[in-house]
C-alpha cells in the first residue's frame, strides 16, 4: 500500500489582464465565447494576496515539501469575456530553513472564459509540462471583486501528484503596487501559521473540520455510499480519509462562495479529481461535484453525517 503525504507549498501569483487594440474591454456586443460584462471589470494586473499564499501537494508518494512561487500571467487580449495570453512562472524550494535559487520556468499560455454569470475557466501549458487548468467565480469580497480561482497543477505524468491552490486574486488600482509582496525569504515565517479569520481565507467553512460524511459518486464509488472523515481545516483546505470497509484519502479546496475542488486518492494510487459546492451546514450540508476537466462524465454528492460541536 502506497503512502500518501501532503505538500505544503506558498506562492505568489500576478495575473495581468490588458485589453487589446482589437477587440477592446469595453466592446458591448457579446460574441461566441459570451458576454463582455465582465470585460472591463477584468483588465488590468491581478496578484495573490498575501492571505492567500498557502498551496498543498497530495500525491500517494509525494515527500512533503514548501516552496515558493512567483507567477506572472499576461493576456494581452480580452473580448466577450475570452481572453489570451502567454504565463511565466519562478519556483524557489524551502528545505532545512533555507530557500533554494530561484528557478524560472520556460513561457506557457493560458486561454480562459468568463461567463455573464461569472464562472471563470483557465487551461496553462507550458513546453514539456503537464496542462494545468483554473476554475473560479467573480464575487465581491471585502469592498471589491475578486477572480477567486482554484488551481491544480499535475506534476511528473500529468496525472499525479496535484499541486493545490485557491485564491482571491486582487486588481490593482491605478497607481498602485503590490501591497506587501513577499521576497521567498519572507516566505519562510508562514510556515506552520494559526488558522485565520480573515475574510479571504474562507473563515465560514471552519466547520468542516471534524466532520463525517457519506458519498455517492457515479464512477469513485460505483454509485455505492461510502463515508469519509474531514480531520482538518485551514484557511480555505481540508484534509481527511475514509471511515469505511474501502480506503481512500481526500484533499480538498473551498472558496469563500462555497466552489469545491476535491482530490480522493486510492492506496493503489489511482487520484479522482470533481469540482462542484458545498452548501449549508449542521444537519443539512451537502456537497454536489462532477467531473474535472476531459476525464469521463462523472458525477456525486456528499451528505453530512456528523458533526463534532
Amino acid at each position: 500500500m502506497k503512502s500518501r503525504t501532503h505538500m505544503k507549498l506558498f506562492g505568489v501569483g500576478v495575473l495581468v489582464l490588458v485589453a487589446a487594440l482589437t477587440g477592446s474591454a469595453c466592446s458591448s456586443a457579446p460574441g461566441a465565447h459570451g458576454s463582455s460584462r465582465w470585460d472591463k471589470i477584468v483588465a488590468g494586473e491581478w496578484y495573490v494576496p498575501s492571505q492567500n499564499l498557502e498551496a498543498y501537494q497530495v500525491g500517494p508518494d509525494s515527500a512533503e515539501r514548501v516552496f515558493g512561487a512567483f507567477q506572472n500571467w499576461y493576456v494581452f487580449k480580452i473580448r466577450n469575456g475570452h481572453y489570451t495570453g502567454p504565463t511565466q512562472s519562478v519556483v524557489s524550494t524551502y528545505e532545512d530553513g533555507v530557500w533554494s535559487a530561484p528557478v524560472t520556468f520556460p513561457a506557457g499560455e493560458m486561454t480562459g472564459d468568463i461567463s455573464p454569470d461569472g464562472t471563470i475557466s483557465m487551461t496553462i501549458t507550458s513546453p514539456g509540462e503537464p496542462v494545468g487548468h483554473a476554475t473560479g467565480h467573480m464575487i465581491f469580497v471585502s469592498g471589491q471583486w475578486r477572480m477567486t480561482m482554484q488551481t491544480d497543477l499535475p506534476e511528473g505524468d500529468g496525472v499525479a501528484p496535484y499541486v493545490l491552490q485557491w485564491a482571491n486574486m486582487t486588481k490593482l488600482r491605478e497607481g498602485e503596487t503590490i501591497p506587501g509582496s513577499p521576497s521567498f525569504a519572507d516566505l519562510g515565517s508562514l510556515v506552520n501559521t494559526q488558522p485565520s479569520t480573515d475574510p479571504l481565507d474562507s473563515p465560514q467553512y471552519s466547520w468542516l473540520g471534524a466532520t463525517d460524511w457519506s458519498i455517492r459518486d457515479s464512477s469513485f464509488t460505483s454509485g455505492q455510499p461510502e463515508d469519509f472523515r474531514i480531520n482538518t481545516y485551514s484557511n480555505g483546505y481540508f484534509f481527511g480519509s475514509s471511515i469505511g470497509a474501502n480506503p481512500f484519502s481526500v484533499t480538498g479546496t473551498v472558496r469563500p462562495d462555497g466552489g469545491l475542488y476535491l482530490v480522493f486518492t486510492r492506496p493503489d494510487g489511482t487520484m479522482t479529481t470533481r469540482s462542484g459546492t458545498v452548501s449549508g451546514n449542521g444537519a443539512r450540508a451537502r456537497m454536489v461535484f462532477h467531473t474535472y476537466y476531459g476525464a469521463t462524465p462523472a458525477a456525486g454528492s456528499a451528505t453530512l453525517l456528523h458533526a463534532e460541536p
